[in-house]
């Protein structure tokens, strides 16, 4: 089965909450959908990833299950897109050229990226 993409923050906030259940002696993937899926407590000890993971949920019920249960990628973000092509260039005059475009449409927009300009 193909992992599920899910956004950085969600998968943040489920990194978040399981980490720390584990320590509680959590371990299994029936406890961890049980857990990630009890919106009461997780209301009560989690509120702040709470609030990221309930309305993922309210939108994506099957994916965010399946997530839990059989694993999921992280969906990169604009910004690491960027700067995957980015680092990825080579020294030839087109690749150059390139960086130099991305440097300069940031720099014009007044936007800074890790990595490629700041």
């Amino acid at each position: 089965m193909e992992k599920v993409v899910l956004p950085k923050e969600v998968a943040e906030a489920i990194e978040g909450v399981w980490s720390d259940l584990r320590q509680e002696r959590y371990t299994g993937p029936l406890q961890k959908i049980g857990c990630l899926t009890n919106w009461m407590m997780l209301e009560k000890y989690y509120s702040g990833q709470e609030r990221i993971l309930y309305p993922y949920f309210e939108e994506n019920p099957v994916e965010y299950v399946t997530a839990l249960a059989y694993g999921y990628k992280v969906k990169k973000s604009p910004e690491d897109e960027l700067r995957e092509v980015y680092e990825a260039s080579s020294t030839d005059v087109f690749d150059q050229g390139y960086d130099a475009g991305v440097r300069f449409t940031l720099n014009t927009l007044g936007i800074e990226i890790e990595g490629i300009n700041a």
